[in-house]
């Protein structure tokens, strides 16, 4: 442009002014360019380097992400063995609160039972008891015959006799609960 504007100043006779200011125009108007590609590339650096940084940041989110899902899917097995084990553990219990009133249960009918046993062998052993101890104070009276006497001593020996079937049968009752017991107990 320089060289052209010469020439044609040469030719045309103009002055060197006119040179001069196309000159100064051109060459601020270059030196502007040159601070715009400047800027731009110092702009385009920073968004290169930023990108740079953002892209490294990413990565890093992305590891962070995968550290996080690994934890928690660790957690959440570790947290459905223990769910796993407490559910055993609660069926467990169940069945043995479940035993534990059965037995509660079992007790209760025992305890009914021996209480029935027991009110009928105090009966059992009462009646025959009554039986002697009266015929006994009947037979301290002066006044008896030897028939009345006979027949008050077959009544305490008939009474005896009973009261002694009632002990016996209490005893083999007692020695088959000692072994249902022992059974049960192994």
């Amino acid at each position: 442009y320089n060289v052209s504007t010469f020439f044609y100043t040469s030719f045309n006779q103009h002055n060197l002014e006119y040179l001069l200011v196309t000159n100064a125009f051109y060459i601020s108007a270059n030196i502007m360019a040159m601070f715009a590609l400047y800027n731009s590339e110092i702009l385009e650096r920073k968004g290169f380097f930023q990108r740079f940084l953002l892209s490294e940041k990413q990565k890093e989110i992305v590891d962070i992400n995968k550290n996080l899902e690994s934890q928690v899917e660790e957690r959440t097995e570790m947290l459905n063995s223990r769910n796993q084990k407490l559910v055993v553990e609660i069926n467990h219990r169940k069945k043995i609160e479940k035993m534990l009133f059965l037995a509660k249960e079992k007790a209760e009918e025992s305890d009914r039972l021996k209480s029935a046993f027991l009110s009928n062998m105090s009966h059992e052993i009462r009646t025959p008891m009554n039986g002697i101890l009266g015929f006994i104070e009947l037979l301290k009276a002066p006044d008896l015959s030897e028939d009345e006497q006979n027949e008050y001593f077959k009544v305490v020996t008939d009474s005896s006799d009973r009261l002694l079937f009632t002990i016996n049968d209490i005893i083999e009752i007692s020695k088959s609960f000692n072994v249902d017991a022992q059974i049960i107990g192994r």
